[in-house]
């Protein structure tokens, strides 16, 4: 089955593009499509953003329309494209037999909606969309989504895993409780709280130079983003790794909620019906409802180390055994698109690796 995978695939290490590599690992012909290259760059790349035109837009739908068309994919697979017109999708569906399905991680309808009138636009255009959020799916049918269907996030098994730091690494990497993503004002103020209590907690992601109390937290940092080895390294480093939700998403999960026990650490996260759902509270994760209950939770098992290994022990072994993978999610989610293609008549029967 010949899939057109389209996406940011700039960067080997991205989700996105291991998502596409998962596909291709289940035996799947993938023609890949980077949207990266159509990004635009400085000012260019701002008004590209917020207003939703220019001639880098232009060339991405004329080239993935003359991609799609030359190729003839069965699937077309899209992982948050904000930049793919409804127009270019009506006559892709108008020009050849295929089916065009739609994944997105962020929020289009959260507190942050700057970048996705485009897509607001194409929704209806799509034949299945999945989203992560419950009420996505409602917001999307407003729209005129077709179908929509909600799926879990997921790891690489062969990037978050555990990993034998070296003496250089533990030195560079080692921190007793650590925290590693973008900098929100939430996030911030809670780290800090744990700070002025005592708690020393090592800082890696962007942004946080521009929190209102960076001075604080200065000291703290270890550095921006880590992809690939270099985030698993940093997060096999820590004895505690905390867990915050993007409160801008809306998220009750995230990638990170099955990365951090996918590498063999401990993770401290926020309490959610997801987390509690993936996740047996106490034994496998440990999860935190406030600040306070945070404080209290850092300091119980900074100082109860065994007790701490075997939790993490624990939520490692449960990453392995329920499919929190990239493949297995995926393998699910094509079973869902499978019914679609037989059902509209793209495929003539059931495929053997679905």
């Amino acid at each position: 089955m010949k899939i057109l995978y389209a996406g940011e695939l700039s960067s080997f290490e991205l989700n996105c593009f291991l998502r596409m590599r998962a596909l291709q690992q289940l035996g799947y012909d993938i023609v890949p499509f980077d949207f990266y290259q159509y990004q635009g760059q400085g000012l260019e790349g701002k008004i590209q953003f917020h207003f939703g035109w220019g001639r880098n837009i232009d060339k991405l739908n004329r080239d993935f329309l003359q991609l799609a068309i030359e190729t003839k994919p069965d699937l077309i697979w899209v992982d948050k494209g904000i930049y793919l017109r409804a127009e270019t999708l009506h006559t892709i569906k108008q020009s050849i037999p295929t089916q065009i399905t739609h994944l997105v991680p962020d929020d289009p309808f959260g507190y942050n909606r700057k970048g996705w009138s485009i897509f607001y636009k194409a929704i209806p255009s799509y034949d299945l969309h999945f989203v992560k959020r419950p009420y996505n799916i409602a917001e999307y049918k407003n729209l005129g989504a077709k179908k929509v269907f909600e799926y879990d996030h997921s790891y690489d098994m062969s990037v978050h895993r555990p990993i034998e730091l070296t003496p250089e690494e533990y030195q560079k990497y080692h921190a007793s409780v650590g925290f590693i993503g973008t900098c929100e004002t939430q996030r911030a103020n809670t780290i800090l709280y744990l700070i002025e209590n005592g708690v020393s907690v090592a800082i890696w992601g962007k942004y946080w130079s521009r929190y209102k109390h960076w001075d604080k937290l200065k000291a703290h940092y270890r550095g921006g983003e880590m992809h690939g080895d270099n985030y698993a390294k940093v997060l096999c480093g820590m004895d505690i790794a905390l867990h915050f939700l993007r409160k801008a998403n809306r998220d009750a999960q995230d990638s990170r909620t099955f990365e951090i026990p996918a590498c063999g650490t401990f993770m401290l996260a926020e309490k959610t019906y997801k987390h509690e759902q993936f996740f047996e509270n106490g034994k496998e994760v440990v999860l935190f409802e406030n600040p306070e209950d945070l404080l209290q939770k850092v300091k119980y098992y900074s100082a109860h180390a065994e007790e701490r290994k075997q939790i993490a022990k624990a939520g490692y072994q449960r990453c392995q055994t329920s499919g929190y993978d990239h493949q297995s999610r995926l393998s699910e989610l094509l079973k869902l698109v499978e019914n679609e293609l037989f059902a509209n008549g793209v495929v003539k029967s059931k495929l053997v690796n679905w």
